[in-house]
């Protein structure tokens, strides 16, 4: 049996943005396994990445074409997308993300309604996400994004004394003025507290700085800018506590990572997480973005050792749930893969 090729249609910039996108990451596990893959587009520009998407979908020779869904201004892709796929008359799976994409279907609901209609099979990491749409009558079957973790080793050997750690993206929906403002209220109990913050600018990082510097923490504070994923996990594996400042969150790839090298995570409760985490389990989750409470439950971790391995233990535990192995039958599955074939193709 011929291995079905498919047309990855997604945003694949790690190379300029350090971090490995989950469609990234499940390509690279699929051409390991030498699954025929063509995909589109690493164009940073929107209009050279559309460009170069159509010209994809038009002149590639393909059998199923995977769209990663996404709010706001990157759902333009999808709707141009999945019109060309269904004119070209190829199968279509649609994965949704994006914690906010409930929000925008409210606001655009017939757009939402005609790129799933174009669709086979709609896939999501989301148990939030699937739940949504499934009442809104959509069949919406749930996947878990595939992790690798192969890097994120637990190790617990190494920690800087007092250490946060965040790593996102400076933008508005990743909140890191919360992430500044914790720091800030933890060093009213900790004077010696750090915080580390990992991501690449996306506008605000002046109005970050600028904040630090009203608050008088300079010194408290190192921002690094983008970190290569192969480089990510050091930092992990050095830090006591991590932070998970974001308003959305579809799935929430750094948790897993961070949870995988043992650090414990405090984070908003918000989308996704309360569905795959455990609240004072292995995760220590926060309502309404209160920056008290985060310093809170950051004190408390570093000040009782038999919690703090608790929750490092058990996240990690919940993190190794969605490594590769366990998520691969059921991807071949829907992208009618044959798993003896992609075997006898590496001999």
């Amino acid at each position: 049996m011929k291995n079905n090729k498919i047309l990855f249609i997604s945003s694949f910039l790690s190379s300029k943005r350090g971090s490995l996108d989950v469609t990234e990451s499940l390509i690279k596990r699929l051409e390991e396994d030498k699954v025929p893959i063509i995909f589109a587009s690493s164009f940073e520009n929107k209009i050279l990445r559309l460009l170069h998407i159509v010209y994809k979908i038009i002149f590639s020779k393909y059998d199923t074409i995977h769209i990663s869904v996404y709010s706001g201004s990157g759902f333009n892709i999808s709707i141009v997308s999945s019109f060309l796929a269904k004119f070209k008359n190829k199968k279509l799976i649609l994965t949704l993300h994006g914690g906010r994409l409930n929000e925008f279907y409210e606001e655009n609901p017939k757009k939402i309604e005609r790129v799933f209609k174009r669709a086979n099979t709609i896939l999501t990491p989301s148990k939030f996400l699937q739940k949504y749409f499934i009442n809104k009558g959509y069949t919406i079957d749930h996947l878990p994004n595939s992790l690798d973790l192969e890097k994120f080793q637990y190790n617990r050997e190494n920690i800087i004394d007092n250490s946060i750690l965040w790593v996102r993206a400076f933008d508005e929906i990743y909140n890191p003025y919360l992430a500044v403002k914790i720091i800030y209220e933890v060093r009213k109990t900790i004077p010696n507290a750090k915080l580390t913050m990992i991501g690449p600018d996306r506008g605000i990082l002046k109005n970050i700085k600028d904040l630090i510097k009203l608050l008088g923490i300079e010194n408290a504070i190192e921002i690094l800018g983008p970190i290569n994923n192969n480089s990510l996990f050091k930092y992990y594996q050095s830090h006591k506590v991590f932070i998970n400042t974001t308003k959305y969150e579809s799935f929430g790839v750094a948790l897993f990572e961070a949870a995988s090298c043992g650090v414990p995570i405090v984070s908003n409760n918000v989308g996704e997480i309360p569905y795959i985490w455990q609240n004072n389990s292995n995760i220590l989750l926060v309502d309404n973005g209160d920056e008290k409470e985060f310093a809170t439950k950051i004190i408390e971790l570093m000040s009782n050792s038999h919690f703090y391995n608790n929750i490092s233990e058990e996240g990690c535990k919940n993190a190794k749930l969605y490594e590769w192995s366990k998520i691969k039958p059921s991807l071949y599955k829907i992208f009618d893969l044959n798993e003896k074939t992609t075997r006898e193709n590496l001999l």
